[in-house]
């Protein structure tokens, strides 16, 4: 079984010769969003990191400049007791091509079964984002792709009934790409048994139109299809 990687937030401000220099670094607390983790620390971040690995971690590395004392905004934790207490990176793509936007719909062995969602999923320890996201593609959905911009970080957190029925207090980090596939082929699941049922190309049209006659069955997450929307809307 691969270990996930750790998550590291780092802030950077420009130096007098032109460079950068690390001004803050610190392992990405539990629950906490990792802009919010540089707010806290008196620092206003550019709205993307600078994505990269360092040993276990993956890097988030954020250019800032500093707040004043008043506009800090000290993070709320959690109280919440929990019995697992568990983060998670993770890195998805828009995987677009001539046949339209690549979907993947989770198994039985997930907590939603059924449900259409980007193709992706957890970052192992040591590796890149941007190779996770390939690598998972191609598990999922046996599709080689083009990896392009890194167009959204978000983070939920949340403490509750997890699977066993134990108090879990989980935060997932989501790392969003973009990407294109020159030669689009029939989706075959070659990591079978994993998360993933089956895979499938839609039409954009229909992938952003609940309403649509082509739009997937079961549905989709709806950070998923708030991903395409934001791909369709882009210039």
């Amino acid at each position: 079984m691969n270990v996930g990687a750790g998550i590291t937030v780092v802030g950077l401000t420009a130096d007098d010769a032109g460079g950068t220099r690390e001004v803050f670094r610190e392992t990405l607390r539990q629950g906490v969003a990792p802009r919010r983790q540089l707010r806290e620390a008196g620092f206003r971040a550019s709205r993307l990191p600078h994505v990269t690995s360092d040993a276990d971690d993956a890097v988030l590395a954020y250019e800032v400049t500093s707040l004043p004392a008043s506009s800090r905004t000290p993070c709320a934790h959690a109280t919440e007791k929990a019995d697992l207490v568990r983060q998670r990176l993770a890195a998805y793509a828009v995987v677009t091509s001539e046949r339209g936007v690549l979907l993947t719909r989770l198994s039985q062995t997930t907590g939603r079964p059924g449900l259409w969602i980007l193709p992706g999923g957890g970052v192992d320890a040591g590796e890149h984002p941007a190779e996770a996201v390939v690598r998972e593609v191609w598990e999922e959905a046996g599709q080689d792709v083009e990896l392009g911009e890194l167009v959204d970080v978000s983070s939920s957190h949340r403490v509750g009934i997890g699977r066993g029925d134990v108090v879990e207090d989980f935060h997932a980090v989501r790392l969003l790409f973009t990407a294109s596939c020159s030669q689009p082929s029939e989706p075959v699941v070659h990591d079978v048994g994993g998360s993933t049922e089956s895979a499938a190309w839609f039409s954009i049209a229909d992938a952003v139109d609940p309403e649509a006659p082509g739009y997937p069955e079961g549905g989709m997450a709806s950070w998923a299809l708030d991903a395409v929307r934001a791909f369709a809307d882009m210039p």
